[in-house]
């Protein structure tokens, strides 16, 4: 009797403090939501972990990290929902920082759900997570969401570096943008996403007209920069948006080529260095060995300069 009354108030104790979370969190920044995170789950952890009361079941874990997931959500919204995402010169930059944010901190719950539930959990011993891991769908639609958003935001601004004077004319953002001005993008159910990808289809036509000419600036840029691979992979990563725009894709098909190419290249050089180095050979490579410091740990050092090349 008087374990069950114990364990009923631990439980109501740390519902009340995750109550208190939840509600703080509608009402926090963007900046600081992520950090919100670690408390949140401490409070999950501490309540699957516990031992001195009845284990809390899976099931309705499971349903609380949804409704928790849900929450993020909605606080995120709440926060997006003060800014433009499409007509807002003046706080572009700032208003793509808040997408990133959000987009962010959805992220790092979903997984942070994840590890708990597929690792964590699952290797507790007193009392261990048996079912799937738990993976916040409507968390992951919205992080989609807001990354499309991102992505469409980017590709359209690449655009415009690359376009005539005549065709930026032509990609007023009044104009390409209108057919998102209708409804709330941020908002996630089936009504609303039919509405969106019709709207991404009417946008990603404005836009073709100008792809073409796009592309040509595009290929001229490479062209300037193709004896720098590095460089080609950073503007490559750069304008990854830009690129994924169908008609821009396939006319850079051949520079695509060349960088893919010429990363093999470096990358076997590479490995012919390391081997080199790990068999005794020179190479072009000397060992440099420091005061105190034996050749393994030198070959060591080297190796990890390498390793980063290859990361880079």
């Amino acid at each position: 009797m008087f374990v069950l009354f114990f364990s009923s108030v631990y439980l109501s104790l740390n519902f009340s403090m995750l109550l208190t979370k939840l509600k703080v969190l509608k009402t926090k920044a963007l900046i600081f939501k992520s950090m919100s995170l670690f408390s949140q789950k401490d409070v999950y952890d501490e309540l699957w972990r516990q031992v001195e009361h009845e284990e809390y079941p899976e099931q309705r874990m499971k349903q609380l990290l949804t409704i928790t997931s849900n929450a993020f959500v909605q606080a995120v919204q709440k926060q997006l929902s003060k800014i433009d995402l499409w007509f807002n010169k003046k706080d572009s930059i700032q208003n793509r920082e808040q997408l990133r944010n959000g987009a962010l901190v959805c992220e790092r719950w979903s997984t942070t759900v994840e590890l708990q539930t597929g690792t964590y959990w699952r290797n507790y011993t007193p009392h261990p997570w048996k079912g799937e891991s738990v993976k916040s769908i409507y968390l992951l639609q919205f992080k989609k969401r807001l990354n499309e958003i991102l992505s469409i935001r980017s590709s359209y601004e690449q655009s415009l570096r690359f376009s005539s004077t005549n065709n930026k004319d032509q990609l007023s953002a009044t104009k390409v943008f209108s057919p998102f001005a209708n409804f709330n993008a941020i908002e996630i159910d089936t009504y609303t996403d039919s509405q969106w990808y019709s709207a991404v289809n009417q946008f990603e036509s404005f836009m073709s007209n100008t792809d073409r000419e796009v592309a040509k600036q595009l290929r001229e840029h490479f062209q300037t920069i193709r004896s720098n691979p590095q460089q080609m992979l950073v503007d490559f990563r750069r304008y990854c948006d830009l690129i994924q725009r169908e008609t821009i894709r396939r006319e850079l098909a051949s520079e695509r080529e060349l960088l893919l190419g010429q990363l093999e290249s470096d990358i076997r050089n590479l490995t012919d260095e390391f081997n080199n180095l790990a068999h005794g050979g020179g190479g072009r490579r000397t060992i440099t060995r420091g005061v105190n410091r034996t050749l393994i740990a030198s070959l060591l050092d080297a190796s990890r300069q390498i390793e980063t090349k290859v990361k880079d």
